[in-house]
């Protein structure tokens, strides 16, 4: 009894080394492949990025770090146009004039200084904001746009960022931000929020991000920025507040209708970091002919080249 006893025990530490010598060879060649995946893998992430810092280093001016790839909206040379009393036939001689000027872009400005749409807009007749229907569509401005290969942009003033009540502020908000997604279904490129009276602020920072989900939430292929005045791009806590708008604004552009920093002797250093590392847009006043000139020629100096004019 006591030989089968061992002969039992024998054989079952033989067994057992076997089996371990098993499990570290497998073990051993599940870690060599591995290893080799990592390293397969690690080597192709190095080669996208290199290739990556070597094309953004080969496109950005010298000093400047590479923009943010969240601004993928491309450069404009924009000239407003009022809708005030326009037809299709006044849009078309309009794109032709745009054209003709070398622009690329037809912007336009969606509401009267009392905060009513000039366009023929379903959600404010919906909500009892608007009647009649002597006023344009937003698929007209856009196909007349298109067939003189120009782009049409949307401008929206939003004072609702002034109201106190929080309740009466959000409500606003909320319609604003469906007026935006209803310009983007209706043909408009992109649309640019102007806050009308206000400017971004601690106060009212987190509201303007919530905008923009709003606006996405309502339509996932709307293109929505928002314009900085330069007040703000030039005060303190500026690179925290564009830093978080580039994270849910598809473009941002600086508001210099109201600035003329072209006609004094401002280098404009200051702002031009923002300029190109955002590629930012910038507004200018309504204008043409040497005047234009005037201003495009001061952005040219920071190396900018995207912009367009605001029509009242």
């Amino acid at each position: 009894m006591n030989g089968r006893n061992l002969n039992v025990r024998y054989r079952r530490n033989v067994y057992a080394k076997t089996r371990m010598k098993v499990i570290a060879i497998i073990s051993a060649v599940v870690l060599a492949i591995l290893l080799i995946a990592f390293l397969v893998v690690g080597g192709m992430l190095k080669n996208k990025v290199d290739d990556d810092r070597n094309k953004g280093g080969e496109e950005q001016p010298s000093g400047i770090d590479s923009p943010s790839p969240e601004i993928t909206v491309g450069a404009v040379k924009g000239y407003g146009i009022s809708l005030s009393g326009v037809n299709t036939t006044k849009i078309s001689d309009k794109a032709t004039e745009i054209q003709k000027a070398g622009g690329s872009n037809m912007s336009f400005v969606t509401r009267d200084s009392s905060g009513k749409e000039l366009y023929k807009s379903s959600l404010a007749q919906s909500m009892g904001k608007q009647s009649g229907s002597d006023l344009i569509d937003v698929s007209d401005i856009n196909s007349r746009a298109a067939n003189k290969g120009l782009s049409a942009s949307a401008i929206v003033p939003v004072n609702a960022f002034g109201k106190k009540d929080n309740l009466e502020r959000a409500t606003q908000l909320f319609y604003d931000a469906a007026i935006c997604a209803e310009l983007c279904r209706e043909g408009a490129d992109d649309v640019l929020i102007r806050l009308d009276g206000q400017k971004i602020s601690d106060s009212n920072i987190e509201e303007l991000l919530r905008f923009a989900d709003w606006v996405k939430g309502l339509d996932a292929e709307a293109t929505i920025g928002v314009a900085i005045t330069l007040d703000v791009l030039e005060g303190q806590g500026a690179e925290v507040y564009v830093g978080r708008l580039v994270e849910k604004f598809d473009f941002m552009a600086l508001d210099l209708t109201n600035e003329k920093p072209w006609e004094s002797n401002d280098s404009g250093s200051e702002m031009q970091f923002y300029l190109i590392m955002y590629k930012m847009r910038v507004l200018l006043p309504d204008a043409s002919g040497s005047e234009l000139t005037l201003m495009t020629d001061y952005l040219k100096k920071l190396g900018v080249e995207n912009w367009q004019t605001v029509a009242p």
